[in-house]
């Protein structure tokens, strides 16, 4: 059969023929989760077929652009095949679709979309802008991510393997740390919060008080403006990019969820709901202020 025939079909393709797509921003699997896979493999059957690529140069051979945790799962299992569908992408929509498949399914890490990030930037020439609306983002998504990149090495290697997800530096402490000018405090900084297992509240609080002391300024007024710039940051983007999912679940969510299983649609839901309820909070804190000065205002 043809590469032509192939395209676009469910096959079962030999796991041998199959190799990790060099350029899948996925760097990290959890072995526990692996073995978990395989043993539902084992025992319901492979429910959702990986999607691949051809190989370039090699007859019948192909790259993984999504399900890789799948094929190793598989593998583990004892089987020989894969449930798989081909496409003929370019490898560079295939870079875009595995960072989206990740990332919405909470499976690439921070560091891991940067760094894809980085790569595709570097690979399109397109700006920041362009990149972010391929996710639906916008363009300070973009930059939070690539601006971790100019961190020290030694911070970068706290976030990830081999030290285990839960110990690992966290996206949101890392980011605070580019507001210290010395990459030497940064490192050292960077050490001390990834060992004590600082909470986000602490860094915060230690962080300021570093640049505080270089600027002068009073911390009142840096946390206040601080704040403010990231709520109204924050209300921005999810309202635009509320709006950009909004319309795509209007017209399409049945083939946006197509190859998902039930766990995974799950998964979202449990998440959209978290999301809802995060803004609830927030709508509820900003509401009593409101309140407080509208009594204000009124008495004045």
């Amino acid at each position: 059969m043809s590469l032509a025939d192939l395209v676009g079909r469910e096959i079962m393709i030999p796991l041998s023929a199959i190799a990790p797509d060099p350029k899948q921003p996925r760097k990290d699997f959890d072995k526990g989760k692996l073995n978990e896979l395989a043993d539902s493999i084992k025992t319901v059957g492979q429910l959702v077929p990986a999607l691949l690529r051809p190989r370039p140069g090699k007859t019948g051979e192909f790259f993984l652009k999504q399900g890789e945790r799948r094929w190793r799962a598989c593998k583990i299992a004892g089987k020989n095949h894969i449930r798989a569908i081909v496409s003929d992408s370019p490898a560079e929509q295939s870079l875009i679709e595995a960072i989206i498949d990740n990332y919405v399914r909470v499976g690439l890490s921070h560091l891991e979309t940067a760094m894809a990030l980085a790569e595709l930037k570097e690979a399109k020439k397109v700006t920041d802008t362009e990149l972010g609306k391929f996710f639906g983002k916008s363009a300070a998504w973009v930059q939070q991510h690539l601006n971790i990149l100019r961190l020290p090495d030694e911070v970068l290697a706290l976030m990830g393997p081999p030290i285990p997800e839960k110990k690992r530096l966290s996206f949101s402490i890392a980011y605070l740390l580019l507001l210290i000018p010395d990459r030497g405090d940064q490192i050292k900084y960077a050490q001390s919060f990834q060992k004590n297992q600082t909470k986000f509240g602490r860094a915060k609080s230690i962080i300021y008080k570093i640049t505080i002391g270089l600027k002068k300024i009073g911390e009142k007024k840096i946390v206040a403006y601080s704040e403010h710039r990231r709520l109204s940051r924050f209300l921005a983007n999810t309202h635009d990019n509320s709006e950009i999912v909004r319309d795509a679940a209007r017209t399409s969510m049945a083939e946006i969820l197509r190859m998902r299983d039930l766990n995974e649609c799950n998964s979202l839901m449990r998440l959209l709901e978290q999301c809802q309820a995060n803004i609830h909070e927030i709508k509820n804190a900003m509401q009593v202020v409101i309140d407080e000065k509208s009594e204000t205002k009124k008495l004045n």
